[in-house]
């Protein structure tokens, strides 16, 4: 399949192929300016060990006429899945594995068995650099290393950068963890006294408070904040307390007891976070 390239300005769009392994045919998206490039890889398993197999592993024809009729003939009946003998060619491996270079990506992921999009267990023998891959399609309970999207962010794609627009700032994201869960986005960063345990099992990352050793292997302690249309606040640890955001932008704590409610407005962590860490 050749690329359709759409050019309007200084911006080209341009279907990409050979990374793409979804079962059913389908296409990433690239969109390339002078000084930044951003594909979007659509539903995909990124993994370079399944790509080369694809390319090196070959099949066992089943031809329902003889060889010398098969390449003789203009036209053929059957079923095709008889007649291939390699999924890939090693020019299609080559080009995936190198499609990703020095792009920003936005990549499908998953916990673990899926047939159509990249493990998180397999992220580490993919082709995408963790610095410059932001994972979206992920399940409602899921913690990450990687970056995770989440509805209604915005991101800022310099250079061979991304960040995210929160008013009128630019924010890396720098955080050790990433967590959604109950709705709610969660970025945790490290701290020897972190209320938080990450585990890890079979390649997957998991948090609890209780230390339990059914979680896992346990990594490093966190201080988890919630994340509020891009700010950050402690997570709270009451059922009685949420954080509320006013109509002039400012996030209030309100708190409920038997006698009413009382709230309070919040200092945002964020940029705070963005450049030296809750541990320091």
């Amino acid at each position: 399949m050749d690329p359709f390239i759409d050019s309007h300005e200084d911006v080209t769009i341009e279907a990409v192929k050979a990374p793409v392994w979804h079962g059913v045919p389908s296409i990433g998206i690239k969109v390339r300016t002078d000084r930044e490039t951003l594909i979007f890889s659509s539903d995909t398993v990124n993994d370079k060990e399944l790509w080369k197999q694809l390319y090196t592993e070959k099949r066992t024809q089943h031809f329902q006429v003889s060889k010398e009729e098969f390449e003789a003939a203009a036209l053929i009946y059957g079923n095709i899945n008889d007649y291939i003998e390699r999924t890939w060619s090693e020019e299609r491996y080559k080009d995936a594995v190198n499609t990703f270079n020095d792009a920003v990506v936005i990549h499908d992921i998953a916990i673990r068995n899926s047939v159509v999009h990249t493990d998180y267990r397999r992220l580490g023998n993919s082709a995408l650099n963790r610095e410059k891959v932001i994972l979206t399609h992920s399940p409602d309970r899921m913690t990450s290393e990687w970056v995770l999207s989440n509805a209604g962010k915005l991101f800022m794609v310099k250079g061979d950068r991304f960040f995210e627009v929160v008013g009128d700032e630019l924010y890396v994201l720098n955080a050790d963890i990433y967590h959604k869960e109950g709705g709610k986005y969660y970025v945790g960063y490290r701290h020897e006294h972190g209320r938080y345990t990450i585990y890890e099992k079979d390649g997957i990352l998991g948090l609890s408070q209780d230390g339990a050793e059914s979680y896992g292997t346990p990594l490093y302690r966190v201080e988890l904040f919630e994340d509020i249309s891009g700010r950050y606040f402690p997570k709270l640890e009451s059922n009685n307390a949420v954080y509320a955001e006013r109509e002039d932008g400012q996030v209030e704590l309100v708190e409920y007891t038997d006698d009413g409610s009382s709230g309070i407005v919040v200092e945002d962590h964020r940029a705070r976070l963005s450049t030296v860490g809750c541990g320091s």
